[in-house]
Parts: C-alpha cells; sequence; structure tokens
C-alpha cells in the first residue's frame, strides 16, 4: 500500500455520494480517485473534457429551444474558440427529427436525478435527454438519451448505463427503460432495453461496488496505484511518486511503482531540459549536493549502418536498389561526407545538447560519473 501522512490526517472523509464519472476514475486509479476525493478543490481538464463539456451545452440548447420552446445561456468563459468551433460543428449536424420522433415527448435536459442505496450512498446522474416513446400505443417507454463526443462508443452494459437505467427505473415506475449512446463525432449509436424488472435489479450490482469503492474510498492508506500513460497528466502524481513504498516484495507492485517513477522522471527532465536551454554555464552547482555539466555536441544525423551484404543483397533483388533508395540512412563517415561535398551535396550540421547530473560531494571511487541525459 501507499501511505500519504498529509492525507492521513483527513481520515473524517467520507464517500457520501457515487456517480459513474467517479467510478470511471477509480477504475482507472483507485489512488487517484482517493486524493481526488480529498482535494476536490483540484479540477482535471484536457481538450477532451472541455470539448464535451461545450458539445452538451449546445445539445441542450438546441433540444430545448426546438421542443420546450426555453432559451439557455452557454458558458463561455475559458472556452478555446478552437474548442467552440469543434462543438458547433458536431452539433449542427445531429438531426433532433431522428432522436425525438412524432408521437414522442421531451420530459427532461440535463435533468439531474439521484437516488439513495441501501448502504447510504446516493447515487448520482445527470441525463442529457428523456424522452416518453410511442406516447400513441399502449406500450411507452422512457429513453435515456446520452450524448457522446468520442470516437468510440462503449457498445455494452458499462457502470453508466447500469447507473442512468436504474435510476430511471425509479423516477418513472412501470416503465420499461431503453438507454441509448449516441457519438456526435461519429454518427455511430448503440441502445438496449432494459424491463422494469431488469433495470430495478442493477441495485445490487451497484450497491455491492460502491460499497468497495466506499471502502477504498475512506480507508486511511491510499490504494495501489495503477501505472499508465495518463500518469503523465494526472495532478496527483507528484503525491503518488511521494508515497512510493520501497519494502514492497512483490514484482507486480514494483513494476506498477517502477512505471510511475519513469513517468514523474520524464516530466522532471523535460523541465529540467527547459530551464537549461537558458543558461551558457557549462557547469551548474544546483545548491543541493549535484552539479550539471552541460556539453554541446554537433555532428551529422545518423539513423542506420547500411553493410556491404545489405547492399549485394539490395542489387540482387529484382528492382535493384532504385526502388528503395530513398528510404535508405546511410552511415556518414568522413569520407562519405566529403565524397558527397565534391559532388556538391550541401550539408549542415545537427545541434544537439545534454547534461549530466553527478554528486558534488566527494565521491568514493574515482572517475564515478552520472547519467547522462541528451
Amino acid at each position: 500500500m501507499i501511505f500519504d501522512s498529509e492525507n492521513k490526517r483527513k481520515r473524517g472523509i467520507k464517500m457520501n455520494s457515487f456517480s459513474q464519472s467517479f467510478g470511471g476514475v477509480y477504475d482507472e486509479c483507485p489512488a487517484k480517485a482517493w486524493y481526488k476525493l480529498r482535494n476536490k478543490n483540484i479540477k482535471e481538464t484536457n481538450e477532451a473534457m472541455e470539448l464535451g463539456s461545450y458539445a452538451h451545452q449546445l445539445f441542450a440548447k438546441k433540444v430545448s429551444k426546438q421542443f420546450l420552446g426555453e432559451t439557455r445561456r452557454l458558458q463561455k468563459k475559458g472556452v478555446h474558440p478552437s474548442i467552440m468551433f469543434q462543438a458547433n460543428q458536431m452539433v449542427e449536424k445531429i438531426s433532433l427529427s431522428k432522436i425525438v420522433e412524432e408521437g414522442d415527448e421531451v420530459i427532461g435536459v440535463e435533468q439531474f436525478a439521484k437516488h439513495t442505496l441501501r448502504n447510504g450512498i446516493e447515487l448520482i446522474g445527470i441525463f442529457d435527454l428523456i424522452l416518453l416513446k410511442d406516447t400513441n400505443t399502449n406500450k411507452p417507454y422512457i429513453q435515456i438519451f446520452d450524448l457522446k463526443t468520442s470516437r468510440k462508443l462503449d457498445k455494452e452494459v458499462n457502470l453508466q448505463c447500469m447507473i442512468y437505467v436504474y435510476l430511471a427505473a425509479i423516477m418513472f415506475p412501470g416503465l420499461p427503460i431503453h438507454f441509448q449512446v449516441y457519438s456526435a463525432r461519429t454518427n455511430d449509436e448503440w441502445g438496449r432495453f432494459f424491463s422494469e424488472r431488469d433495470a430495478l435489479a442493477m441495485e445490487d450490482h451497484l450497491l455491492e461496488y460502491s460499497s468497495e469503492i466506499k471502502a477504498d474510498m475512506e480507508g486511511e492508506y491510499t490504494p495501489i496505484a495503477k501505472a499508465s500513460p495518463k500518469c503523465q497528466t494526472c495532478p496527483f502524481l507528484s503525491q503518488c511518486v511521494a508515497g512510493l513504498e520501497t519494502e514492497e516484495r512483490d514484482i507486480a507492485t514494483i513494476t506498477n511503482q517502477l512505471q510511475i517513477a519513469k513517468v514523474a522522471a520524464k516530466i522532471a527532465e523535460a523541465k529540467l531540459k527547459e530551464l537549461l536551454n537558458n543558461t551558457d554555464e557549462p557547469v551548474l552547482d544546483t545548491g543541493t549536493g549535484f552539479q550539471i555539466t552541460m556539453k554541446n555536441s554537433s555532428y551529422p544525423a545518423i539513423k542506420s549502418k547500411i553493410t556491404k551484404d545489405n547492399l549485394k543483397l539490395l542489387l540482387a533483388s529484382g528492382d535493384g536498389l532504385n526502388s528503395i533508395i530513398d528510404s535508405l540512412d546511410l552511415k556518414l563517415t568522413p569520407r562519405v561526407i566529403q565524397k558527397a561535398m565534391d559532388l556538391g551535396i550541401e550539408f549542415r550540421d545537427v545541434c544537439k545538447q545534454s547534461f549530466a547530473i553527478v554528486s558534488s560531494a566527494p565521491s568514493e571511487e574515482d572517475g564515478e560519473e552520472g547519467e547522462d541525459n541528451e
């Protein structure tokens, strides 16, 4: 387990509510969900999230105006013009007549829903669009329409589907539920019907899963983090790295911790390189027991070495060397460079800056060097 003494003082933290978005964070990384619950002031955002949020605003405005006669104001503060443009392009092409058919009734737009489970956790969700379908027949049903802006749809009964279907069954007793997802980016869609009985049966699964997460979230110790490429943009990476245990003996756990440390090291190295670009000093003393030595070099770029045997095979092939000559990267030895220059071919030097971090304290071994970073 990973222990964080600062967050331990927040042991009174309670998980009183549960949503599909928080469940998604937990599935991505339990440690991230644990930190998120204790640092609600830290908001995570990226271009995909901003695009989705603004597209949902536009969709709600479009539906409300056409079917409810309501005018909604858009929250544009902080939204980049490119995000607005992309979202507009997506929502403009949505045909509402194919979603809200003749005889359908729009019951809710961006409708907030909640219900308290038997374990005391409040299950919450926001429905993009609620429709009462087939009102002209004796078999009406509720459709929960969920808008997506991603390229790929999750075409299965996932956590969001279970939460929304269950909440809809609570809100509209006696009616079957149809859960529908639609991608505004690709026009792809997926849906599934649930009887009222099947929809209400979701409670047992949601009760068990939310109780499991609640136990982890309210625990004194941070759950083990899941290393993934998303660690690079996680707002809690520094806390995660600071709490890495060194006494672990499990291969899987150590491997996971190593990947997290590598991500943190990569970010730190990139920041250091950016700072070092602004200095001409060959040696920098950090004042923390380390020195940074700078090294600049200039040489022709080399990608691979072509051997005589390789060339013989290529020349003997059906098409010969000419068919692949554009894709070859020859080793630029001084002799090759001089010959090429004699033929009028111009070269330019490729400049590279690298640095090495060494201990400024006397070393017990003469000649001990730090690690080079290019």
